[in-house]
């Protein structure tokens, strides 16, 4: 951990004994600091996460749908749908966590993609072959943060799963993906990301790729194809 990441960590572990604990959603004052959501956001992520997605009609945990890029189709679990034009709980937690490092939210949301990984692919976690990983933010933005949204959930992930954590990509774009178009997005990744050390083999493991936010799927699909 860079000190730079030390620095800010401790910084909130310090902000957080002096200020009040507030909601990862809406921000209304909490008990607790281990409490992520209020009762009303809480109901409101339940609901979220039953909805239905669009394309397939499936719930979204149970969605069959594809990230179709360069010739592949890779299958991918989501906890929610994301629609840029609609507020929702866990739109707004997820946006706060990638600029606030809020340790109740990130165990919370480990948890509920464990389990949705686990509704699907238990059988995979049961033979002992699976490595987490994670997209990672740029340099650039995870110094101004102090931290990786995506490598907290993976890394958490990993403490609960058993399943190792391994840091297989690195970011080497400045560009921030969500000021971009789809083509600029894809073009972005495609040359933004690669392999964090090329000799490491990952021979018969299953990689599974952990990120916060999933829309043109650009970023997340450009690193499956990395790890195969």
């Amino acid at each position: 951990m860079k000190l730079t990441d030390t620095v800010k960590r401790v910084i909130s572990e310090l902000s957080s004994l002096i200020f009040v604990p507030k909601c990862a959603s809406c921000f209304t004052a909490l008990p607790s600091k281990d409490i992520p959501l209020c009762e009303k956001c809480k109901k409101a992520y339940l609901i979220e996460s039953k909805r239905l997605c669009k394309s397939c009609g499936r719930p979204h945990r149970m969605c069959n749908c594809r990230i179709e890029l360069d010739e592949s189709r890779i299958p991918y679990v989501h906890l929610t749908g994301y629609d840029v034009r609609r507020s929702s709980v866990s739109k707004s937690m997820i946006l706060h966590l990638k600029d606030t490092r809020l340790d109740s939210a990130f165990d919370f949301l480990a948890d509920d993609m464990l389990m949705a990984l686990k509704e699907r692919y238990l059988r995979l976690f049961e033979r002992g072959n699976v490595v987490i990983t994670y997209v990672p933010r740029s340099s650039k933005a995870r110094r101004k943060a102090g931290h990786d949204q995506s490598e907290q959930l993976a890394v958490r992930i990993s403490e609960r799963s058993g399943a190792p954590c391994i840091p297989l990509f690195v970011n080497q774009s400045g560009s921030v993906q969500k000021k971009l178009d789809r083509n600029k997005r894809l073009n972005n990744a495609m040359t933004g990301y690669a392999l964090s050390s090329p000799e490491l083999k990952l021979d018969n493991q299953i990689v599974i790729i952990i990120d916060d936010i999933v829309t043109t799927g650009a970023s997340i699909g450009t690193c499956a194809i990395l790890a195969t």
